[in-house]
């Protein structure tokens, strides 16, 4: 692939290898005579490789590496085998001691904290430290690291929060990296100008957020949409810091007499491509809402003291910037709105906005959206004899053998306790027969309890209790989970054929199912999930170069599902056709997720993951400066790779 370095190494993975035979083993790695290097005119003699097997009672530091995340120092410490986390932080050491914490990798131990750039440190882990394996030092364990300088940077430590307290500290957190001069401009964005900057100024930042989005903010020109209130720069070293990050206080002067809210733009002052952007709306005035077809309803409670405000000014604001409704809280804090289906059928309301004395606060409908398609929302629904229940239990979970305890509270229309009224509490195993049913009295306060004695032998899975009127009308029901905790009773392995495959090829996987008493999981029902996904593409040595291929974020790839059962032996064997279709659509990712279920129906998952290329050549730019000005010259370097 053009000039691309050639690896000296070769990796090999090896399975099978009982843990008898790993004590004292010993392990032989034979390359047969033909093997050709790819500058060699001659081609290699026989060659061979022995090495000692690490036992398993052994436990070693294979490797370590450091890093910064998000301005956090960060040391990995690569093991052979998995550690035990009890006590884990007794067993580690580090000098000089700065502030961190210990956690456990798959693959080893991580520790994250207040290590600084630039430093080394001396790490001492007590020979008492075990491997999940039963592997043990033999010795305590030195060693010492150091960190490298970190790139520049600067960033908004809560990306996602919009409402600052007028009534706190009114200090909001930055990470400033190896910046000795902040230059912080703060803009006030007017009320009739927050939809027009929120559509035309702002913009999803997918890499910001590693649980989904955050936004940045556009800062030329913003005077468009308000003024500027402050301009000033900050030393870093004499900003107050709290936890490693620097903290910038919001008590300034606005003496402008219209509302709004605030829109922060911090930069380098040497360097001013170098910036973090926020939108901060500083107020006491906590806003919820709950929009429907024909009404809104709109909540306000202080921030601070979580009390209603009384007499506030709300007005609800459409996407086209209309005032559509206008009005005051009451005692509660609470103002509703209706009508929105007669009055204003052709306008979406999208902006909340509520205002008293100098205070002012808005709600963005679009950014505030709870999403409910996982939640029950469909509310309370009436049963013929018009009673209401509630089935509550001292625990969520129970084990085969243990006692199931509950209570049950019935109440009619008006919330009147129904005294000496026959029920029926019946248990209905996961495969929805019955387990059991009891006849009950409900005593003076309308309540009744129930116990039920599980057999040690019962099938584990979601129970359902339910409670019956005398005239077998449902009153309420209750899941219940009834699990063993218990160990895997199959092992899966999931492999397939290639690494790379091309469009047109067909991945075939190969998976074995196996008791874990040595015989074969023969019969046993299966799923298989097979997706594919767009990944980056920056291969070694082009870094900086733009390998990206506009136009094809429309494509998706669905999944493709596949089920049966073992063979005799616990062999699956499935495949997926890589269509044409998705030719020239970049370096594509692929896992097929596996799952077998053992006996008792519980699910065993594995993953195979694999790469595709859709491309046999890729094409990559790289521009000199990624700022130009006129009568600048400006070079702009392609290549092509070749696979």
């Amino acid at each position: 692939m053009g000039d691309q370095p050639v690896s000296k190494s070769l990796q090999i993975r090896t399975e099978g290898i009982e843990r008898s035979e790993a004590l004292n083993g010993q392990i032989i790695i034979s390359i047969n005579k033909g093997l050709k290097c790819t500058e060699c005119t001659e081609v290699a003699p026989l060659l061979t490789y022995s090495a000692p097997i690490n036992p398993v009672s052994s436990l070693e530091i294979t490797s370590t590496e450091t890093d910064f995340e998000n301005g956090e120092g960060v040391i990995r410490l690569y093991t052979n085998q998995p550690v035990i986390a009890t006590d884990l932080e007794k067993l580690i050491t580090v000098e000089p001691s700065p502030v961190f914490r210990v956690e456990t990798m798959e693959s080893g131990i991580l520790l994250r904290g207040g290590f600084s750039a630039g430093s080394s440190y001396s790490i001492t882990i007590n020979k008492n430290l075990q491997g999940l394996l039963g592997g043990t030092f033999g010795n305590d364990y030195y060693s010492d690291i150091s960190f490298g300088e970190q790139e520049p940077g600067i960033g908004f430590v809560n990306t996602k929060g919009m409402y600052l307290t007028s009534k706190g500290s009114r200090k909001i957190a930055l990470q400033i990296v190896n910046i000795p001069k902040i230059k912080v401009s703060i803009y006030k964005i007017y009320e009739n100008n927050i939809l027009a900057f929120m559509n035309n100024n702002r913009y999803e930042d997918w890499q910001g957020d590693e649980n989904g989005y955050s936004y940045v903010y556009n800062d030329y020109e913003p005077e468009r949409y308000g003024n500027k209130i402050m301009d000033q720069e900050y030393e870093v070293k004499d900003m107050p810091r709290q936890n490693g990050q620097s903290l910038l206080s919001l008590n300034f002067d606005d003496e402008l007499p219209f509302k709004g809210i605030y829109m922060i733009s911090a930069r380098s002052s040497e360097n001013n491509w170098i910036k973090a952007t926020k939108l901060v709306s500083v107020s006491d005035i906590g806003l919820i809402a709950r929009t429907g077809t024909d009404q809104i309803i709109v909540f306000a409670n202080s921030v601070k003291e979580a009390t209603p405000l009384q007499h506030l000014n709300v007005n609800i604001i459409s996407s086209n910037n209309q005032v559509l409704f206008s009005g005051k809280t009451n005692g509660e804090g609470m103002v509703k709105f209706t009508g929105l289906q007669e009055r204003f059928r052709q306008f979406k309301p999208a902006l909340i906005t509520a205002k008293s004395g100098n205070d002012y606060n808005y709600m963005l409908l679009s950014d505030t959206r709870v999403e409910t398609s996982r939640f029950e929302t469909g509310g309370y629904r009436e049963n013929d004899n018009g009673y209401m229940a509630f089935i509550y239990g001292d625990r969520e979970i129970y084990r085969p053998g243990e006692t199931m305890n509950f209570n049950a509270v019935v109440r009619n229309r008006d919330w009147k306790a129904m005294k000496n009224m026959p029920v029926k509490f019946k248990l209905v195993l996961p495969n929805g027969r019955e387990f059991s049913t009891q006849g009950k009295t409900l005593n003076a306060q309308g309540a009744s309890t129930q116990d039920f004695k599980l057999p040690a032998g019962t099938v584990t899975g979601t129970y359902t209790l339910e409670l019956y009127a005398a005239n077998d009308i449902l009153l309420s029901s209750k899941a219940i989970s009834v699990e063993e905790f218990m160990p895997d009773r199959i092992s899966v392995k999931a492999t397939t054929n290639k690494a790379l495959y091309t469009i047109g090829d067909s991945v075939k996987l190969s998976a074995m199912a196996n008791n874990l008493f040595g015989t074969a999981a023969a019969g046993r029902n299966y799923e298989i999930q097979f997706n594919l996904s767009k990944t980056y593409f920056q291969p070694k040595g082009y870094e900086g170069f733009n390998f990206g291929i506009r136009g094809i974020d429309h494509i998706n790839f669905p999944a493709v599902f596949k089920q049966g059962k073992t063979g005799n032996d616990g062999s699956i064997a499935e495949s997926l056709y890589l269509d044409p279709m998705y030719r020239e659509t970049g370096k594509l990712q692929g896992k097929a997720f596996v799952t077998v279920f053992d006996e008792t129906g519980r699910p065993v998952n594995r993953v195979a993951a694999f790469d595709v290329e859709t491309q046999s050549v890729y094409y990559g730019s790289r521009t000199s400066e990624y700022y130009a000005g006129v009568g600048q010259s400006l070079t702009i370097r392609f290549d092509r790779l070749e696979q």
